[in-house]
């Protein structure tokens, strides 16, 4: 047998080689944590339970604040179209019982990461929004059942 070579059954070690970070990945997280530092707070949306119904909220400790957030991130200072907007976006999320935080806040974010300018450019992104949303649940349910089931989906899934 020549040098090097293993027998057959012998386990065969080997070390995992150190992966050098590239410069784009660097970069990108440089960006990654400027933003979490120097960014501006989140606008989010959370669920509870009262008197056997369930309340969506702003997630702010200061409810005054949080509707300055939400207002500044739909692009409006009209609070009727502010409260609208949200409730159609809670209500767009809510097919169940309980409304989906998870597309709520993916909703929300996507609405506030286009910067709208007025009320009918966040209107136009709340339904692209929502149209991709539902596209996405189109592509989940026209997917055959052994994709949807399978175990790599199912563990890719719990990354979130």
């Amino acid at each position: 047998m020549a040098k090097g070579e293993k027998r057959q059954g012998e386990k065969q070690h080997s070390e995992k080689a150190v992966r050098k970070v590239t410069a784009a990945e660097s970069e990108a997280v440089r960006k990654h944590h400027l933003a979490r530092l120097e960014g501006e707070p989140a606008v989010r949306f959370t669920v509870s339970a009262e008197d056997n119904h369930w309340v969506v909220r702003l997630d702010h400790p200061d409810e005054r604040i949080g509707q300055c957030l939400l207002a500044d991130a739909l692009g409006s200072t009209n609070s009727d179209f502010v409260n609208g907007l949200a409730a159609q976006l809670v209500n767009a999320a809510s097919p169940a019982a309980q409304a989906d935080l998870t597309k709520l806040n993916f909703k929300l974010a996507v609405i506030k990461e286009s910067g709208p300018r007025d009320q009918f450019e966040t209107m136009l992104v709340a339904q692209m929004a929502e149209v991709h949303v539902a596209s996405m649940r189109s592509a989940y349910e026209l997917a055959p059942l052994w994709i949807r089931s399978s175990p790599v989906r199912q563990r890719r899934t719990r990354l979130q």
